[in-house]
């Protein structure tokens, strides 16, 4: 594999043409198996993004609880919440949060939120 960078676009089969990155993918898919929050910033997940919706469907399978969804994205037309929420199974729409900020915005409520904490508590 190369180290030049490469931009995947939302598209259905990123490793039809990005083969390259196959191993990037599955690493993905074994972190996400294995994640108790997850954080999105900035991601409209498009409807053109299949992938990654399958990606998530597949990476989910795991031993892990979902303690945490949390999503930062100022979208006033709510079309990328609810766009989340059609992705998350009923365990992970009870542990839906929308923070609707800027990035630069919500850094602080981020890492300020109950659910995050507590988390990051029962970590050490």
């Amino acid at each position: 594999m190369q180290n030049d960078p490469v931009i995947v676009p939302p598209t259905w089969n990123k490793t039809q043409h990005y083969h390259q990155i196959s191993p990037v993918w599955r690493r993905a898919a074994q972190h996400l198996s294995e994640a108790e929050v997850i954080v999105v910033f900035g991601y409209s997940l498009p409807e053109t993004d299949q992938f990654f919706r399958y990606l998530y469907a597949w990476g989910t399978v795991g031993d892990a609880i979902l303690k945490c969804f949390l999503v930062v994205d100022p979208d006033p037309s709510g079309q990328v919440v609810s766009r989340f929420q059609s992705l998350l199974g009923p365990g992970a729409k009870n542990r839906f949060i929308h923070i609707k900020k800027k990035f630069g915005e919500a850094l602080y409520e981020v890492f300020s939120r109950r659910e995050l904490q507590r988390f990051s508590e029962e970590r050490d």
